[in-house]
């Protein structure tokens, strides 16, 4: 409690304080009481913003950051305040020198890593030695947390540019899976500073979600079938896991998990470490053994290079950029006889889940849950190697118990049931349309339904061939165009059949189709989007511009969606 004289004191000053002053000194309070700052200390504000037009820029993969920075270029505009909206593709970096203000919002994927478009961008901050000094910015920063580098890419670049001396407006907003709510109080937070600049960086506050957790369901393995025939180039293992309860999820849902580190590379490392299986340390705060944390913690297999030039460091050596097994990086690059255990862990990224699309239906399979999974290979220091997560999981034995996550993929979900859909699927993107025809089909949905399926081989790569062939026979599935690009008898590709049904496609779409694509986005899914793009191009006399506004609206009203990994 204040002594009187200093209650007095308090009243006369709010009296005579406007609103924005109130709020001002709320934070500047809450952050002396969080952060023990000394009360003689007068907290440095940040400078009046001296703002021509603010340059929003996004970096995005699946299309939520340009949503999060087009309501923030609609929200500042309306408060009369000049923007540019900019894909970060489109952005060059050297602008920064010119800007007085910046505005990046920005997605995180894989390992901590920026999205594709975006990655010039990324590198650039990070290789930039002369500072900004003149750059305020914010930064918006969208990922999962789901994952262990939530965030990570929008961090490292608000790092970066407080390195490079450039000054932000609001400390860093962080957003999670349903990014919408907390991306909006952010921005109406930064317009709040634009309007009133006296609020100091330092207390105002970060807009979080609550940690809500995602809850953790058991399965056991009931199944495993390998679905491709012999001489295939591939394995493609369709896994069914009985539930210990039943979950709620709509086709369209993935759910995700967390692999292991295989026994063998663990026991390597251990070996080139000299530590004892059992040796214990602390990770975490938490007292592990070595085995653990290397087996179930900190990914092990196929660093990224942002991992090896932190090991570079550690080590004092030239490594070439690139990406290695850190059994490989210890064995060429050793590190250094008085280097503790726990420097080395703590520079590996965390083991991130891996998603799976759902192919089973609720509706059609109660209490089970249906994947379909490629086993993943590629090469590393002249050596076929097998994708961690694919590898775990395809590997599973019979009766084996392991835990999973729902993750709601909300802009791929299955229309109404009177509504028609064109399913693209390439390779193992025929799983949401597997759950999708199964439940329309146990339903009896009256809307029409049409499968294009895309794979190497017709022989060998026909992915539930037996149960498309009875969807058609009995009339759930109207249309089944499949695209084998090798031996058969007409090898063709999902694009060039796409284009060869154009007429069909357009009429559908013309009727309120919904058209969903699903596989690989390189090199299937550009094709197939170029593909579709050239057809509204042909119907709309040839004008593209027309055709590029026709595809973004159907994605806006959702009647286009792509699943691309």
């Amino acid at each position: 409690m204040l002594a009187e004289k200093k209650l007095d004191q308090l009243f006369a000053l709010i009296s005579e304080s406007t609103h924005a002053e109130l709020i001002w000194m709320s934070g500047y309070m809450a952050g002396l009481a969080a952060n023990h700052l000394p009360l003689a200390a007068k907290p440095a504000t940040t400078p009046p913003v001296a703002i021509d037009t603010i340059s929003i820029v996004y970096g995005t993969e699946t299309g939520n950051s340009k949503k999060a920075a087009t309501l923030a270029t609609t929200t500042l505009k309306r408060a009369g305040i000049k923007t540019r909206l900019i894909a970060a593709e489109n952005y060059k970096p050297d602008l920064l020198e010119k800007e007085s203000f910046l505005l990046l919002v920005i997605s995180t994927q894989g390992e901590g890593e920026p999205p594709a478009t975006a990655k010039a961008l990324y590198d650039y901050l990070h290789q930039r030695t002369e500072p900004l000094p003149q750059l305020q910015y914010g930064v918006l920063a969208l990922g999962s947390k789901s994952y262990p580098l939530f965030c990570q890419a929008g961090i490292d670049a608000d790092t970066q540019l407080k390195r490079l001396k450039a000054t932000p407006a609001i400390p860093i907003g962080t957003c999670d899976d349903d990014f919408e709510t907390d991306a909006e109080a952010w921005i109406n937070q930064l317009l709040q500073h634009l309007k009133n600049p006296i609020v100091p960086a330092a207390v105002t506050t970060i807009i979080k979600r609550p940690a809500e957790g995602k809850k953790v369901f058991k399965g056991s393995l009931g199944q495993k079938i390998l679905l491709n025939d012999h001489g295939s180039n591939k394995q493609v293992y369709h896994l069914e896991f009985d539930l210990a309860e039943e979950i709620v999820y709509t086709p369209g849902n993935a759910v995700g998990m967390v692999p292991y580190n295989r026994p063998q590379e663990v026991q390597k490392v251990l070996n080139i470490l000299g530590l004892k299986e059992e040796q214990s340390i602390t990770y975490k705060d938490h007292t592990l053994t070595v085995t653990a944390v290397f087996t179930e913690k900190v990914s092990i297999q196929f660093l990224p290079s942002s991992t090896v030039k932190k090991y570079a460091q550690l080590v004092n050596a030239d490594i070439p950029e690139t990406r290695m097994d850190l059994y490989d990086l210890l064995r060429i690059y050793p590190l250094p006889n008085e280097t503790r255990v726990e420097e080395l862990i703590d520079l590996l990224p965390g083991i991130t889940p891996r998603l799976y699309t759902i192919s089973s239906s609720p509706a059609t399979h109660p209490c089970q849950l249906h994947l379909t999974v490629q086993l993943h290979k590629y090469s590393s220091q002249d050596q076929q190697k097998s994708g961690l997560g694919s590898e775990y999981i395809t590997s599973l034995k019979i009766g084996t118990e392991v835990e999973f996550f729902l993750h709601t993929q909300k802009s791929f979900q299955l229309p109404a049931d009177d509504k028609d859909i064109i399913m693209i699927g390439q390779g193992t993107g025929i799983a949401p349309f597997r759950s999708f025809i199964a439940e329309r089909d146990t339903n009896g949905a009256s809307g029409r339904n049409w499968l294009f399926f895309g794979e190497e081989n017709r022989v060998t790569d026909f992915y539930y061939q037996s149960e498309i062939q009875k969807w058609t026979d009995i009339g759930t599935l109207q249309k089944v165009v499949p695209a084998f690009q090798q031996k058969s008898g007409n090898p063709t590709t999902l694009a060039e059949q796409i284009s060869h049904y154009a007429e069909t496609i357009w009429q559908w779409l013309d009727d309120g189709a919904y058209i969903m694509v699903s596989g690989e986005k390189e090199p299937t899914g550009k094709a197939v989007e170029a593909a579709l793009l050239k057809i509204a191009t042909d119907k709309l006399q040839g004008d593209e511009k027309k055709a590029t506004a026709y595809i973004k609206q159907l994605q806006k009203d959702g009647r286009f969606a792509k699943e691309l990994y």
